[in-house]
């Protein structure tokens, strides 16, 4: 059987669909660990929805943008909603789903999550809330401590203590510390943005 020699251009191009595939799952999974929800359509197609603060689109645009996610995202700006397509849905939606409830995942495996989807998710749907970092989430409340420990093994050892349909994060201060090396400069700049005053002068001091 004679050898495939696959020319330069063809790495780079079978590169960058694996970088676009991989970005585009971050993105589901980061729309996931928050209050986006995966429906099937009449057609059978799986499609997942969530809500946007309008604040936080021209952080997601850049990121379609740089990635190339364009034919898989669609956004209504007015309505401040989100849906996302993709060929590999359902798989994340076996893994994802029970029946209609959300679960996450039924066993403590890391690569059921990635960083770049806790910080994409922190970055468009986070909320500050005196001294923690608020992550509203649809994911089944008993589900919720498994989950803190499969985030902390991606970021770190911080204070992350699951609440009521949601996920609190202590010492904010601790969390960009830690982070800020390992981010791009747009990651960065939005993450920062959860820093109060007081925070920013213990970052000097």
């Amino acid at each position: 059987m004679p050898f495939i020699t696959l020319r330069k251009d063809d790495l780079l191009v079978q590169y960058r669909m694996e970088i676009k595939k991989e970005r585009l799952r971050d993105l589901i999974l980061a729309c996931l660990l928050a209050e986006g929800e995966i429906e099937r359509g009449m057609d059978g197609q799986l499609t997942l929805s969530v809500e946007m603060k309008y604040s936080v689109l021209p952080y997601l645009e850049t990121y379609i943008s740089e990635y190339d996610l364009g034919e898989s995202i669609q956004i209504s700006a007015k309505r401040g909603q989100v849906k996302i397509t993709s060929n590999d849905m359902e798989a994340i939606y076996e893994s994802w789903y029970q029946g209609d409830f959300k679960i996450f995942s039924n066993r403590m495996n890391p690569k059921n999550m990635t960083f770049q989807a806790i910080i994409l998710s922190l970055n468009l749907f986070g909320i500050r809330k005196y001294e923690s970092l608020h992550l509203k989430t649809s994911i089944q409340k008993e589900k919720l401590p498994m989950l803190t420990h499969i985030l902390r093994y991606h970021i770190g050892d911080v204070s992350i203590v699951p609440g009521q349909r949601e996920i609190k994060i202590f010492n904010v201060v601790q969390l960009f510390d830690e982070l800020v090396d390992t981010l791009t400069v747009m990651d960065s700049f939005y993450l920062f943005r959860f820093l109060s005053v007081h925070d920013r002068k213990k970052l000097r001091a």
